[in-house]
């Protein structure tokens, strides 16, 4: 492997793990933040709002980048021998289920329907990473054959 496709496969890496860490936290920030509140709050109990909105973005956000850490193994084992273009969306989607219900498990232990629901994020996350990443590239072909005016 030549060193540039060593450092743009990093760089890849990189950036899936960035982007899946800021969009787990805020899932996670959201969701666990007010789902817990409102159960609190529905048993008199007096919740630290902030707190738990924060506290679960940085779980969110650390589940986030320990999934898209392993989505990007996953896309880097199989984009050697295929584009893009041939991988597939569902494919991905699955491999990236994997670590989300593995990450869930860890979390939350074996409760079902939190297991369910870090899968489908897994999931969503891994099958719209791989359509967002084939519109950039069919994005970026177009815009090589545009001057750079009409960018």
């Amino acid at each position: 492997m030549m060193p540039t496709n060593l450092f743009r496969r990093l760089r890849g890496a990189a950036s899936l793990i960035a982007v899946w860490s800021v969009g787990w936290g805020i899932v996670g920030s959201v969701a666990g933040g007010l789902l817990t509140t409102l159960l609190l709050w529905s048993q008199g109990i007096n919740a630290p709002v902030m707190g738990l909105f924060f506290a679960f973005g940085v779980a969110g956000a650390i589940a986030g980048a320990v999934s898209g850490a392993a989505f990007a193994l996953a896309v880097t084992a199989a984009g050697r021998t295929e584009s893009l273009a041939e991988l597939s969306a569902a494919r991905l989607g699955f491999w990236s289920a994997l670590p989300a219900f593995g990450i869930g498990a860890v979390i939350f232990g074996f409760e079902p329907v939190l297991l369910l629901a870090t899968g489908i994020l897994g999931l969503a996350a891994g099958a719209g990473t791989v359509t967002l990443a084939r519109r950039a590239a069919i994005r970026g072909f177009e815009r090589q054959a545009l001057p750079s005016s009409q960018w």
